[in-house]
């Protein structure tokens, strides 16, 4: 039907971006860089949709002390997500280092450890997530 072709051109057009994992029935599309809404804040955001196909429920989260920005390890806040089987949401990594950058075009590379549980919080994988620029 027309309805359906349009809920399927909308899921497409949030799947535009840079595939980052496609694995595990899981998918991880990297959005873009924002700045922090907030005045009091010169934190970076990576935004990662995330997309669970695996048939069961997944917990996804990435792993403490993973990230690292140009090859230099960095502080952030990351809450895990839980996700249906085809259920889509947001990865937040808010960077919270004083990164020595002056515009998010001198970011070269983001690389973290995503951690991939099932409904039992038994680990489905573990990858390297590396995403260029």
């Amino acid at each position: 039907t027309a309805e359906e072709k349009e809920i399927k051109a909308a899921v497409m057009d949030t799947l535009k971006g840079q595939i980052a994992y496609n694995n595990d029935g899981m998918c991880l599309v990297f959005k873009g860089f924002i700045e922090d809404p907030s005045e009091y804040s010169d934190d970076i955001h990576a935004l990662f949709i995330v997309e669970n196909s695996a048939g069961e429920e997944r917990y996804v989260n990435v792993d403490y002390d993973s990230l690292s920005i140009n090859g230099f390890m960095t502080d952030f806040i990351c809450y895990s997500q839980t996700l249906l089987d085809g259920e889509f949401t947001i990865l937040d990594i808010e960077i919270t280092d004083e990164l020595d950058i002056d515009d998010f075009s001198d970011i070269t590379e983001l690389e973290f450890e995503l951690d991939i549980r099932d409904k039992d919080y038994s680990q489905v994988s573990e990858p390297t997530i590396t995403v260029h620029f």
